[in-house]
Formats: C-alpha cells, structure tokens, sequence
C-alpha cells in the first residue's frame, strides 16, 4: 500500500539479503558482523538504531520546524493541564 501510494520508505536492516529490500526507497545497513549468541547484551546495537532513528527524527522535524515546534508545544500544554 505503501508503495502504491509513492510513500518513501526508509528500511534499516543488516547487510544480509532481506525479502522487504524491493520495497525501499531508501536502506540504511547495521553491521551484519555481529555475533549475537556470544554478547551478554544487545547494547550496542541498540544504541545505534537509536542513534539512526533520532536522526532521522530530526530531519524530518525540521523540515516543518515551525509547525511542529507549535504542534509539540500545544500537544505538551493540554496533556499538562489535563488531571
């Protein structure tokens, strides 16, 4: 639906081959490289799709700044006065 609609989609994804690469626009690669089975945590990993996401976030946000600072701090000051 996506696609028929012309939306960009953005997949973040490992360099390993994936069923969902025909219907990016654009793909973003994490390290394949990782052995998951040997680490006590996924920290790492985490932390970098996080990274990915805020910005992207962030450009996204600024492409309307105005609006969505407005849209942000109005969304903030009626869940605030809400009790």
């Amino acid at each position: 639906m996506l696609k028929n609609n012309k939306t960009p989609i953005i997949l973040i994804s490992s360099t390993n081959e994936n069923p969902l690469n025909k219907y990016a626009t654009y793909q973003l690669y994490l390290s394949s490289n990782e052995n998951h089975f040997n680490k006590i945590s996924s920290f790492s990993t985490r932390l970098s799709l996080l990274y990915i996401l805020d910005c992207m976030y962030t450009q996204f946000f600024k492409l309307n700044y105005n609006a969505n600072i407005k849209y942000k701090l109005n969304t903030y000051n009626k869940l605030s006065n809400k009790k």
